[in-house]
């Protein structure tokens, strides 16, 4: 069970993130690439947003746009100003950043290296894990200098040709739809309500 070497393991990797036959297609030099285009939160468009206005998922998207558009604002116009022979300015977009923010958060994982240091990789085929809330690895993965292999440890059992499940971490599901893409199934334990100060003192004054 525990430290399996992942190109050996039999269990499925089932990707749900990001749908690879929704793409559109970007224009790098004279390469024309296609991009999958992220179904997460970060993405959704301003008729979504209006249906979810006063709830907890449009604080939490609204807020992470914001603060990933005050990055870019930071970096990506004084680098394309200082060197615009490297920083194309048609390259580097607004839109071409937030996309690239998508693929980081959703694709993913944080890895304990041989150094004994934790970093935050993309990781080819590991990064096609699922979440689950009762994952088969709860542990981060690490590298092996012996074999040169990332190895998972299993937390709990998984049988040949079951789908091999993680935990991205103890997010709650607006988290988890902003960031990755997809509503967890069953209860999340990490699920909050915000409850304001009124309500607290009108439950208060009845006791």
């Amino acid at each position: 069970m525990g430290g399996k070497n992942f190109k050996t393991c039999k269990s499925r990797l089932v990707p749900h993130s990001i749908p690879t036959s929704i793409t559109e297609t970007s224009s790098y030099g004279n390469l024309r690439l296609a991009k999958p285009i992220h179904n997460l939160g970060l993405n959704f468009g301003i008729e979504a947003l209006i249906a979810l206005e006063g709830t907890l998922l449009f604080e939490e998207i609204v807020q992470a746009k914001e603060h990933l558009r005050e990055q870019y604002d930071l970096l990506c116009p004084a680098l394309c100003c200082s060197h615009p022979d490297v920083f194309q300015p048609e390259l580097y977009t607004w839109e071409c950043f937030l996309w690239a923010c998508e693929l980081w958060y959703s694709n993913s994982l944080k890895i304990i290296l041989t150094d004994g240091k934790l970093k935050t990789c993309l990781v080819p085929i590991a990064g096609l894990f699922n979440h689950s809330l009762c994952p088969h690895i709860t542990k981060y993965g690490r590298m092996d200098p012996a074999t040169k292999s990332l190895k998972f440890s299993l937390s709990r059992q998984c049988r040949e040709g079951e789908q091999c499940f993680l935990s991205y971490g103890n997010f709650s599901s607006s988290h988890l739809i902003t960031f990755y893409g997809f509503l967890p199934k069953g209860n999340n334990l990490y699920d909050t309500i915000q409850l304001g100060t009124s309500l607290i003192y009108l439950h208060l004054s009845h006791v």
